[in-house]
């Protein structure tokens, strides 16, 4: 099973934290992806919905 969560460099650190506490494995998968290019609206739309 995969997990997408869509945020901002900024807050990786929270996300990935909460994630190892919530999480019950004792190595959690996790990476990232960085965007190089897309839609133009749906990366609007990330830039306006995601929290800094």
């Amino acid at each position: 099973m995969a997990l997408l969560i869509k945020t901002k460099t900024a807050a990786f650190s929270e996300v990935e934290n909460n994630i190892i506490k919530l999480h019950s494995s004792d190595v959690v998968k996790i990476i990232t992806l960085n965007i190089q290019q897309g839609n133009e609206l749906y990366l609007n739309w990330i830039n306006n919905t995601v929290k800094n």
